[in-house]
């Protein structure tokens, strides 16, 4: 019995020598990653007064300023990368100044690790449009899609023994266990017995959680345009396999299609600057794939060549709103001959006029007044007019949009949009279908608000916003999380008549007509029929599908 004992002891004592030998030949030949931790983030990280990894500026948009809101997740917040100056965000607002005797542009940095599309428009409509932006940069990163609670998907690393007693807890922190688990992890990916970070996002592509991310978009996108600001997508790629068979071009190409149908300016960094690049140039680590500062001076770099146009402009930001982005931001684009000629609008009116387009602009009042005027090249008939009213400083009073039947040159739509006052109102006169009869006209008045309160019973704070004054927008992964897990996630459960009038409002809205809500409603009736969440499921599906007239278009 004492011999085993003594056997036991060289077996244990081996082992233990074994394992110290392997760990520092480990450490020895593999290099060491740099790790984000606790002490990292609180050396090098600090916040402004709203929370945010910047400085703190004024919430008043100082006069003669052109301010971006750049939003994203952890690429955006800079991650990994000690000095916020060698954020991404803050080297444009860098580049876009450079040079100028007084600086121009400020780029405020509105971004968290961890968000995904729901927090940024959450936090856009608390928070951001108090900053007066004139421009939106929405940073998209592929794991911001909404996360879906029926997408069985999870590719993280899974543990090779279970923490149990010190000795093992010990073992599992130590440089050998961690190098072990990353290998077999990775081979178990190969050949097929676990999910990849690959196979998660092109499933969530496939699913609902994509179906949500156009709506967060849409409401995102479709805001910035009643309230008159610019807005722009940047598509930052994994960085993964960037050389050759570089795995996620499903995401980028679903992306551009998004941005394509919307006529929304989209830069993708993969196609602009990523492709073909040695990925280990632009991380933190083999285990942290964060950009680091080169791969966030790259992001500069490329968003800076696509803006730099903005810098020629003299007075941009009293009247770029005459402009859509994509206008501003084309070389032969007729802004650019407004430009030169705006400083004499004070003294006369300015006409400019090409085979495609006639700008009639003139000073009255203290405001300015820009109308300009599409012409059909094939008909010489004119197809769209725009007419905007700016006060001096380039804030918006006004805006009318006409639109003919290239044919005849008869009013097809007449939209105008009011914001003198803080509502902003949309009128839309259309013809009726008898021409003789006149047109019918419909009035909207928006508020974009938002709305927060504490619940103490549920531990957590519920947020919706107002869109439309006294139509509140559910959105949609509160809605299903309250639909079919209350309990676990923290919700009331959710009113029968309350999910009718957010289903409804998904397909009926005019910021979903590109079908976006239309569709996310009919792949979540199809689960509501699956789970039956509550009595008479199925009736309500029948229900929602006769009372909504628009729904037969989508079954």
């Amino acid at each position: 019995m004492k011999r085993l004992g003594v056997n036991l002891f060289i077996l244990g004592f081996t082992f233990a020598v074994l394992g110290i030998v392997l760990e520092v030949g480990t450490r020895f030949l593999v290099p060491t990653e740099k790790e984000i931790d606790k002490d990292w983030v609180k050396q090098f990280i600090q916040y402004n007064r709203e929370g945010f990894r910047d400085r703190d500026y004024p919430t008043a948009k100082p006069r003669g300023k052109f301010r971006i809101l750049a939003v994203g997740d952890s690429q955006t917040f800079g991650h990994g990368i000690e000095s916020l100056e060698d954020t991404f965000p803050k080297l444009l607002e860098k580049f876009l100044n450079q040079g100028m005797e007084r600086p121009q542009f400020e780029v405020l940095s509105f971004a968290r690790p961890g968000w995904s599309t729901v927090e940024q428009l959450q936090f856009i409509y608390k928070k951001g449009f108090l900053y007066q932006p004139d421009l939106i940069l929405l940073n998209f990163f592929h794991n911001d899609l909404p996360p879906s609670h029926f997408l069985d998907c999870n590719s993280k690393d899974w543990e090779l023994v279970p923490e149990v007693g010190p000795l093992v807890t010990l073992f599992n922190r130590s440089f050998l266990y961690h190098f072990i688990k990353f290998r077999i992890n990775r081979m178990l990916e190969q050949i097929k017995l676990k999910s990849s970070y690959e196979d998660c996002r092109r499933f969530s592509y496939q699913s609902r959680s994509w179906d949500m991310e156009e709506i967060y978009l849409d409401t995102l996108s479709h805001t910035a345009r009643m309230k008159n600001i610019h807005f722009m997508i940047s598509v930052i790629p994994i960085m993964f396999q960037l050389k050759e068979n570089y795995p996620f071009l499903f995401a980028h190409t679903k992306l551009k299609k998004y941005c394509d149908s919307r006529n929304i300016f989209c830069v993708d960094l993969y196609k602009e600057g990523f492709e073909g690049k040695n990925e280990d140039d632009f991380i933190v680590s083999r285990k942290d794939r964060h950009l680091n500062t080169r791969g966030a001076s790259l992001v500069a770099q490329i968003l800076f060549k696509k803006l730099k146009l903005l810098k020629n402009y003299q007075d941009l930001n009293r009247w770029h709103l005459a402009y859509n982005l994509k206008e501003l931001l084309d070389v032969n684009s007729v802004a650019s001959q407004f430009n030169l000629l705006f400083p004499e609008l004070d003294v006369s009116p300015v006409n400019l006029k090409n085979d495609k387009e006639e700008i009639l602009a003139s000073s009255y009042k203290g405001n300015y007044y820009i109308s300009r005027t599409n012409i059909d090249p094939s008909t010489g008939k004119k197809i769209l007019l725009r007419r905007i009213i700016l006060e001096r400083d380039g804030k918006i009073v006004t805006k009318e949009i006409k639109i003919f039947d290239p044919l005849n040159e008869n009013l097809m739509s007449h939209e105008t949009i009011d914001i003198s006052s803080r509502k902003v109102i949309q009128t839309i006169r259309m013809p009726k279908l008898n021409i003789n009869e006149g047109f019918s006209e419909t009035k909207q008045t928006y508020v974009f608000g938002y709305h927060s309160k504490y619940r103490k019973d549920l531990d957590k704070f519920l947020w919706e916003l107002e869109i439309k004054e006294n139509t509140r927008f559910f959105d949609p992964l509160s809605l299903e999380s309250a639909l079919f897990f209350p309990n676990l996630l923290r919700f009331d459960p959710l009113n029968i008549e309350k999910l009718r009038k957010s289903l409804e409002f998904y397909i009926r809205f005019p910021f979903y007509n590109k079908g976006s809500g239309a569709n996310y409603v009919k792949k979540l009736l199809d689960d509501i029929l699956d789970v039956k969440p509550f009595k008479k499921s199925a009736q309500f599906v029948e229900d929602l599908k006769i009372l909504t007239k628009d729904y037969a278009h989508i079954d």
